[in-house]
């Protein structure tokens, strides 16, 4: 998104003004021969040429370069939205692995409860048998049910460990279970959802889902990309000012200084 937002200033440079300064310098040594009555004449010439120009462009008519400022500020705001949709998808993703860790913990809990339960049912079970009251089908059937609860419990523990590294893979820090919050019934009411009308709650999400806007945008961006193409047909104008100044440019105009505007 960063590097998105950076897509409105180049585009807007074009179409402020650009200001040009080049300068140049240079040592010369001539030599001219030339023919004449008396003979071959040489003449030799040792001059500094120089020069400075200075040009001011101001865009007044550039319909590709306003077409690539609307394209960029198209672009941005579907970044803008493109990254409100991964915040949002951020939260639902945390949200669920903290639920889950918590859902695991009650199933770890209700196991252990189980656990308990069956382990008394099933020495009831044996001491009834001990004393002639009972079974030996009872009290195989308490302890079948007590040895399927412990690997249920194992499960629930092994449950537990992932919904924690999960949340602390999203997090990026250590999360331990009994640092979170249990959900509190007492504040989290049941409300009827207003308005109370499914279309105007899909008209809603319609409107604000951030993936439908940048998709939206997405067609603005090419669009705008058809009109700069298409702005090849048309003319442009700019508004240029330049001054400039050079001197002894050539062994012809040695000493001579020229200022233009």
């Amino acid at each position: 998104t960063e590097a998105a937002r950076e897509a409105v200033p180049q585009a807007r440079a074009g179409l402020l003004p650009n200001l040009t300064l080049s300068a140049s310098r240079s040592k010369n040594y001539t030599d001219i021969t030339q023919n004449t009555l008396l003979g071959r004449n040489t003449s030799s010439f040792d001059y500094l040429a120089e020069g400075q120009n200075l040009t001011l462009r101001q865009p007044l008519y550039r319909r590709a370069n306003l077409a690539q400022y609307r394209q960029a500020e198209a672009q941005v705001a579907g970044a803008e939205l493109t990254l409100d949709k991964e915040r949002q998808n951020l939260a639902a993703r945390v949200a669920g692995a903290y639920f889950d860790v918590l859902a695991a913990q009650d199933q770890m809990r209700f196991a252990a409860e189980q656990k308990k339960t069956y382990y008394e049912q099933w020495q009831r079970a044996a001491a009834m048998l001990d004393k002639g009251a009972g079974t030996r089908v009872d009290r195989d059937e308490a302890k079948a049910r007590y040895d399927s609860v412990l690997a249920l419990e194992i499960d629930a523990a092994n449950a537990v460990d992932l919904a924690e590294r999960t949340l602390a893979s999203i997090t990026s820090r250590p999360v331990p279970a009994a640092a979170l919050a249990p959900l509190d019934a007492q504040r989290l009411p049941l409300e009827a959802p207003t308005p109370a009308s499914f279309d105007e709650w899909v008209a809603l999400a319609e409107n604000s889902n951030p993936e439908l806007a940048s998709l939206r945008l997405a067609i603005e961006v090419n669009n705008q990309e058809v009109e700069k193409q298409r702005s090849g047909h048309f003319p442009t104008l700019d508004l240029i000012a330049q001054r400039s100044y050079s001197a002894s440019e050539t062994v012809s105009i040695i000493g001579s200084q020229y200022n233009t505007n």
